[in-house]
Protein backbone atom coordinates (compact mmCIF):
# COMPACT_ATOMS: atom_id res chain seq x y z
CA UNK A 1 0.00 0.00 0.00
CA UNK A 2 2.77 2.47 0.89
CA UNK A 3 4.68 1.54 -2.26
CA UNK A 4 1.56 2.12 -4.38
CA UNK A 5 1.00 5.55 -2.77
CA UNK A 6 4.61 6.64 -3.34
CA UNK A 7 4.37 5.65 -6.98
CA UNK A 8 1.18 7.69 -7.40
CA UNK A 9 2.80 10.77 -5.86
CA UNK A 10 5.81 10.44 -8.18
CA UNK A 11 3.55 10.19 -11.26
CA UNK A 12 1.54 13.26 -10.18
CA UNK A 13 4.72 15.34 -9.71
CA UNK A 14 5.97 14.42 -13.16
CA UNK A 15 2.65 15.43 -14.77
CA UNK A 16 2.70 18.78 -12.94
CA UNK A 17 6.22 19.57 -14.17
CA UNK A 18 5.24 18.70 -17.72
CA UNK A 19 2.29 21.11 -17.60
CA UNK A 20 4.42 24.04 -16.37
CA UNK A 21 7.12 23.52 -19.02
CA UNK A 22 4.67 23.41 -21.90
CA UNK A 23 6.25 20.28 -23.30
CA UNK A 24 9.83 19.53 -24.23
CA UNK A 25 12.66 22.13 -23.81
CA UNK A 26 13.03 24.59 -26.81
CA UNK A 27 15.83 24.09 -29.32
CA UNK A 28 18.49 26.88 -29.07
CA UNK A 29 18.68 29.20 -32.14
CA UNK A 30 21.47 28.56 -34.64
CA UNK A 31 24.53 30.86 -34.47
CA UNK A 32 24.57 33.89 -36.83
CA UNK A 33 26.29 33.36 -40.19
CA UNK A 34 29.90 34.57 -40.38
CA UNK A 35 30.74 37.89 -42.10
CA UNK A 36 31.85 37.53 -45.68
CA UNK A 37 33.06 39.67 -48.55
CA UNK A 38 36.50 40.77 -47.39
CA UNK A 39 38.75 41.47 -44.45
CA UNK A 40 37.69 42.52 -40.97
CA UNK A 41 35.99 45.92 -40.96
CA UNK A 42 33.76 45.24 -43.98
CA UNK A 43 30.14 44.25 -44.06
CA UNK A 44 29.13 41.04 -45.81
CA UNK A 45 28.37 41.26 -49.50
CA UNK A 46 24.76 41.36 -50.60
CA UNK A 47 23.17 40.28 -53.85
CA UNK A 48 25.18 42.94 -55.75
CA UNK A 49 28.47 41.40 -54.67
CA UNK A 50 29.81 44.79 -53.52
CA UNK A 51 31.23 45.60 -50.12
CA UNK A 52 30.80 48.78 -48.13
CA UNK A 53 33.67 50.23 -46.12
CA UNK A 54 33.02 50.81 -42.45
CA UNK A 55 34.78 53.47 -40.44
CA UNK A 56 35.38 53.25 -36.71
CA UNK A 57 35.67 57.04 -36.43
CA UNK A 58 32.51 58.20 -38.18
CA UNK A 59 30.30 57.72 -41.23
CA UNK A 60 31.74 56.39 -44.46
CA UNK A 61 33.42 59.04 -46.62
CA UNK A 62 32.25 59.91 -50.10
CA UNK A 63 33.83 57.75 -52.78
CA UNK A 64 34.65 58.56 -56.38
CA UNK A 65 36.37 61.25 -58.41
CA UNK A 66 35.33 64.54 -59.96
CA UNK A 67 36.78 67.48 -61.87
CA UNK A 68 37.20 71.24 -61.48
CA UNK A 69 37.37 73.77 -64.31
CA UNK A 70 37.32 77.53 -64.69
CA UNK A 71 38.81 80.54 -66.46
CA UNK A 72 40.73 83.51 -65.09
CA UNK A 73 40.43 86.79 -66.98
CA UNK A 74 41.97 90.19 -66.42
CA UNK A 75 39.51 92.95 -65.53
CA UNK A 76 40.98 96.11 -67.00
CA UNK A 77 43.27 97.12 -69.83
CA UNK A 78 46.61 95.29 -69.65
CA UNK A 79 49.75 97.39 -70.01
CA UNK A 80 51.86 96.94 -73.11
CA UNK A 81 54.66 94.37 -72.65
CA UNK A 82 57.92 96.11 -71.82
CA UNK A 83 61.16 95.19 -73.64
CA UNK A 84 63.84 93.60 -71.49
CA UNK A 85 67.29 95.05 -71.05
CA UNK A 86 69.61 92.54 -72.73
CA UNK A 87 73.05 92.93 -71.18
CA UNK A 88 74.73 89.61 -72.06
CA UNK A 89 75.15 87.56 -75.25
CA UNK A 90 73.42 90.28 -77.23
CA UNK A 91 74.24 88.71 -80.59
CA UNK A 92 71.99 85.74 -79.79
CA UNK A 93 69.70 86.88 -76.96
CA UNK A 94 69.09 90.32 -78.47
CA UNK A 95 67.51 89.01 -81.66
CA UNK A 96 64.50 87.44 -79.90
CA UNK A 97 62.72 90.70 -79.00
CA UNK A 98 62.34 89.59 -75.39
CA UNK A 99 59.73 91.31 -73.23
CA UNK A 100 58.69 91.17 -69.58
CA UNK A 101 56.45 88.09 -69.19
CA UNK A 102 55.42 88.62 -65.58
CA UNK A 103 51.93 89.60 -66.84
CA UNK A 104 50.72 87.70 -69.89
CA UNK A 105 47.19 88.31 -71.14
CA UNK A 106 45.60 86.55 -74.10
CA UNK A 107 43.69 88.26 -76.92
CA UNK A 108 40.34 87.67 -75.17
CA UNK A 109 41.52 88.73 -71.72
CA UNK A 110 42.63 85.32 -70.52
CA UNK A 111 45.14 85.63 -67.67
CA UNK A 112 48.09 83.29 -68.10
CA UNK A 113 50.29 81.76 -65.42
CA UNK A 114 47.71 81.63 -62.65
CA UNK A 115 48.58 78.65 -60.43
CA UNK A 116 45.75 76.76 -58.73
CA UNK A 117 46.43 73.78 -56.49
CA UNK A 118 44.80 71.63 -53.80
CA UNK A 119 45.81 72.91 -50.38
CA UNK A 120 44.04 70.18 -48.37
CA UNK A 121 46.45 67.77 -46.71
CA UNK A 122 46.46 64.00 -47.10
CA UNK A 123 44.16 63.82 -50.09
CA UNK A 124 43.66 60.63 -52.05
CA UNK A 125 45.39 60.46 -55.42
CA UNK A 126 43.69 58.90 -58.39
CA UNK A 127 45.44 55.70 -59.55
CA UNK A 128 46.02 57.14 -63.03
CA UNK A 129 47.84 60.12 -61.50
CA UNK A 130 50.01 58.03 -59.18
CA UNK A 131 52.30 57.27 -62.10
CA UNK A 132 52.97 60.98 -62.68
CA UNK A 133 55.98 60.98 -60.34
CA UNK A 134 57.76 58.60 -62.72
CA UNK A 135 57.44 60.97 -65.67
CA UNK A 136 60.22 63.51 -66.30
CA UNK A 137 59.49 67.24 -66.17
CA UNK A 138 61.56 69.42 -68.50
CA UNK A 139 62.47 73.08 -68.00
CA UNK A 140 64.25 74.68 -70.95
CA UNK A 141 66.65 77.59 -71.16
CA UNK A 142 65.30 78.52 -74.58
CA UNK A 143 65.97 81.74 -76.51
CA UNK A 144 67.34 83.29 -73.32
CA UNK A 145 64.14 82.72 -71.38
CA UNK A 146 62.67 79.88 -69.31
CA UNK A 147 60.17 77.67 -71.10
CA UNK A 148 57.71 77.12 -69.58
CA UNK A 149 57.84 80.11 -67.27
CA UNK A 150 56.10 78.14 -64.52
CA UNK A 151 56.49 74.39 -64.17
CA UNK A 152 54.93 71.98 -61.67
CA UNK A 153 56.84 69.06 -60.16
CA UNK A 154 56.10 66.48 -57.48
CA UNK A 155 58.24 65.89 -54.42
CA UNK A 156 60.72 63.22 -55.49
CA UNK A 157 60.03 63.71 -59.19
CA UNK A 158 62.92 64.52 -61.51
CA UNK A 159 63.15 68.00 -63.05
CA UNK A 160 65.44 68.02 -66.09
CA UNK A 161 66.93 71.38 -67.04
CA UNK A 162 68.02 71.59 -70.67
CA UNK A 163 69.71 74.30 -72.73
CA UNK A 164 69.16 74.16 -76.50
CA UNK A 165 70.65 77.67 -76.85
CA UNK A 166 74.12 78.17 -78.39
CA UNK A 167 75.16 80.10 -75.27
CA UNK A 168 75.72 78.82 -71.73
CA UNK A 169 73.16 79.39 -68.98
CA UNK A 170 72.98 78.62 -65.30
CA UNK A 171 69.88 77.60 -63.37
CA UNK A 172 69.56 78.84 -59.81
CA UNK A 173 66.76 77.30 -57.71
CA UNK A 174 66.99 78.09 -53.99
CA UNK A 175 64.69 75.69 -52.15
CA UNK A 176 64.30 75.48 -48.35
CA UNK A 177 64.92 71.95 -47.16
CA UNK A 178 67.19 70.71 -49.92
CA UNK A 179 67.07 69.71 -53.54
CA UNK A 180 67.94 73.11 -54.99
CA UNK A 181 71.21 74.52 -56.26
CA UNK A 182 72.93 76.79 -58.75
CA UNK A 183 74.35 74.89 -61.72
CA UNK A 184 75.88 75.79 -65.06
CA UNK A 185 74.18 74.34 -68.12
CA UNK A 186 76.48 74.22 -71.17
CA UNK A 187 75.29 75.30 -74.60
CA UNK A 188 73.40 72.92 -76.90
CA UNK A 189 72.22 70.53 -74.20
CA UNK A 190 68.81 69.54 -75.50
CA UNK A 191 68.41 65.98 -74.19
CA UNK A 192 67.20 65.09 -70.69
CA UNK A 193 69.97 62.50 -70.32
CA UNK A 194 72.60 65.20 -70.80
CA UNK A 195 70.94 67.86 -68.64
CA UNK A 196 71.17 68.69 -64.96
CA UNK A 197 68.55 67.00 -62.77
CA UNK A 198 66.88 68.56 -59.73
CA UNK A 199 64.96 66.40 -57.23
CA UNK A 200 63.15 68.17 -54.41
CA UNK A 201 62.54 66.50 -51.06
CA UNK A 202 60.03 68.87 -49.41
CA UNK A 203 56.73 70.38 -50.48
CA UNK A 204 56.73 74.17 -50.82
CA UNK A 205 53.72 76.31 -49.92
CA UNK A 206 54.55 78.94 -52.56
CA UNK A 207 56.14 78.62 -56.00
CA UNK A 208 59.94 78.82 -55.89
CA UNK A 209 61.78 81.34 -58.06
CA UNK A 210 64.13 80.20 -60.84
CA UNK A 211 66.90 82.53 -62.06
CA UNK A 212 69.83 82.64 -64.43
CA UNK A 213 72.72 84.64 -62.98
CA UNK A 214 74.40 84.93 -66.38
CA UNK A 215 71.27 86.51 -67.87
CA UNK A 216 69.57 88.37 -64.99
CA UNK A 217 66.38 89.12 -66.91
CA UNK A 218 65.51 85.42 -67.06
CA UNK A 219 62.88 84.48 -64.46
CA UNK A 220 60.67 81.50 -63.81
CA UNK A 221 59.02 79.46 -61.06
CA UNK A 222 58.76 75.85 -59.90
CA UNK A 223 55.65 74.63 -58.07
CA UNK A 224 56.69 71.77 -55.75
CA UNK A 225 53.80 69.78 -54.27
CA UNK A 226 53.13 66.32 -52.83
CA UNK A 227 50.12 65.73 -55.07
CA UNK A 228 49.65 66.18 -58.82
CA UNK A 229 46.59 68.40 -58.30
CA UNK A 230 48.17 71.54 -59.76
CA UNK A 231 47.08 73.52 -62.81
CA UNK A 232 48.68 76.51 -64.55
CA UNK A 233 46.60 78.64 -66.89
CA UNK A 234 47.60 79.36 -70.47
CA UNK A 235 46.89 82.51 -72.48
CA UNK A 236 43.21 81.60 -72.64
CA UNK A 237 43.09 81.73 -68.82
CA UNK A 238 41.56 78.25 -68.60
CA UNK A 239 42.44 75.47 -66.17
CA UNK A 240 41.27 71.94 -65.46
CA UNK A 241 41.97 69.72 -62.48
CA UNK A 242 40.94 66.16 -63.26
CA UNK A 243 40.25 63.14 -61.07
CA UNK A 244 39.99 64.95 -57.76
CA UNK A 245 38.78 62.92 -54.77
CA UNK A 246 35.12 63.51 -54.01
CA UNK A 247 34.40 65.64 -50.95
CA UNK A 248 35.22 69.11 -49.68
CA UNK A 249 38.67 70.34 -50.74
CA UNK A 250 40.46 73.62 -50.18
CA UNK A 251 42.09 75.24 -53.21
CA UNK A 252 44.58 78.10 -53.44
CA UNK A 253 45.37 80.47 -56.31
CA UNK A 254 48.63 82.36 -56.95
CA UNK A 255 50.09 84.76 -59.51
CA UNK A 256 53.64 86.06 -59.57
CA UNK A 257 52.52 89.71 -59.70
CA UNK A 258 50.54 89.51 -56.47
CA UNK A 259 51.24 86.24 -54.68
CA UNK A 260 48.06 84.62 -53.32
CA UNK A 261 45.18 86.35 -55.09
CA UNK A 262 42.69 88.19 -52.88
CA UNK A 263 39.41 87.94 -54.80
CA UNK A 264 35.74 87.78 -53.79
CA UNK A 265 35.25 84.35 -52.21
CA UNK A 266 39.01 83.71 -52.17
CA UNK A 267 40.41 84.86 -48.82
CA UNK A 268 44.21 84.82 -49.03
CA UNK A 269 43.69 82.98 -52.28
CA UNK A 270 41.86 80.12 -50.55
CA UNK A 271 38.44 78.66 -51.28
CA UNK A 272 36.68 75.47 -50.18
CA UNK A 273 34.81 73.64 -52.93
CA UNK A 274 32.81 70.41 -52.77
CA UNK A 275 33.74 67.94 -55.47
CA UNK A 276 31.06 65.40 -56.43
CA UNK A 277 31.78 61.99 -57.89
CA UNK A 278 31.47 61.73 -61.67
CA UNK A 279 30.70 65.44 -62.00
CA UNK A 280 32.56 68.56 -63.10
CA UNK A 281 32.40 71.71 -60.99
CA UNK A 282 32.75 74.69 -63.34
CA UNK A 283 33.74 77.90 -61.57
CA UNK A 284 32.99 79.86 -64.74
CA UNK A 285 34.81 83.14 -65.33
CA UNK A 286 36.87 84.50 -62.45
CA UNK A 287 37.77 88.16 -62.86
CA UNK A 288 41.11 89.44 -61.57
CA UNK A 289 41.17 93.25 -61.35
CA UNK A 290 44.30 94.88 -62.77
CA UNK A 291 44.90 96.76 -59.52
CA UNK A 292 45.28 93.41 -57.69
CA UNK A 293 48.25 92.61 -59.92
CA UNK A 294 49.91 96.01 -59.89
CA UNK A 295 51.49 95.55 -56.49
CA UNK A 296 53.84 92.80 -57.68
Amino acid sequence: MRRTLALAVLISSALALAGCGGGSAPTPPPPPPPLSGGPTGQLGSGSSGQTQARSDTGPAQAEGWGHLTGRFVLKGTPPAPQPLNITKDQEFCGKHNLVDESLVVGPEGGLANVVIFVRTRRVKIHPELEAAKDEPVILKNENCRFEPRIVSVLVGQKLYVTNPDPVAHNTNISVPGGGGGNYSIPANVDKPNDSYVFTFSLQQNVPVAVACNIHPWMKGYVVIRKTPYVAITGKDGKFELKNLPAGELEFQIWHEKAGFLELPGWTKGRKKITIKANETVDLGTIEVPLEVLQGG
